[in-house]
């Protein structure tokens, strides 16, 4: 009994998330699970380093960090749709990987510190970089389209990308800065 329900427990909690935009419509709500969502992979992200590979490694932020700003700045300057841009910003943190590879032998305390000054080192980097913007703090404004913004702004989309209606047309959702 115990391996059907390990089996079918990732299932049954996939089709719950799926459900609570059709559930819950307020904007607010939505968000605060979202948040809550990103916030449970990344904590089972340092479950799966730290409790089953044995490894101290704080420096799983940084790639979330540089995931996210590669997906907003691909979405800003190069107007790519909102998945487009998801997947661009995966592939920008799987590359930002290899800036580790000298640190990659580290074990312990040594490898905990040395991801943590990467994640430090990341933060600081994304917060001032001026180059690409003309000013600090962060991209600005990211206007959200096509699935982002029917996700985010309209649960009927939600379920039409469950099959179960076709939705009109969403308006873009801006978030603020």
């Amino acid at each position: 009994m115990t391996a059907v329900w390990e089996r079918a427990a990732p299932a049954a909690a996939a089709a719950a998330l799926a459900a609570v935009p059709l559930l819950q419509s307020n904007g607010y709500w939505l968000h605060v699970f979202s948040v809550a969502v990103i916030g449970a992979v990344l904590a089972l992200g340092l479950q799966l380093l730290v409790g089953r590979a044995g490894l101290l490694s704080l420096g799983q932020g940084a790639f979330f960090g540089i995931g996210a700003y590669v997906a907003g700045w691909v979405s800003l300057n190069w107007g790519q749709p909102f998945l487009t841009a998801l997947l661009l910003g995966g592939v920008g943190a799987a590359l930002s990987s290899l800036l580790l590879i000298p640190i990659v032998r580290l074990r312990g305390a040594s490898l905990g510190v040395a991801t943590l000054g990467f994640g430090i080192i990341v933060h600081l980097v994304l917060l001032n970089e001026v180059a690409t913007r003309g000013y600090v703090l962060g991209t600005g404004r990211i206007v959200l389209d096509g699935a982002g913004a029917a996700l985010l702004a309209n649960p009927q989309v939600w379920a039409s990308y469950l099959g179960a209606e076709q939705p009109e047309e969403a308006d873009a959702v801006l978030i603020p800065s």
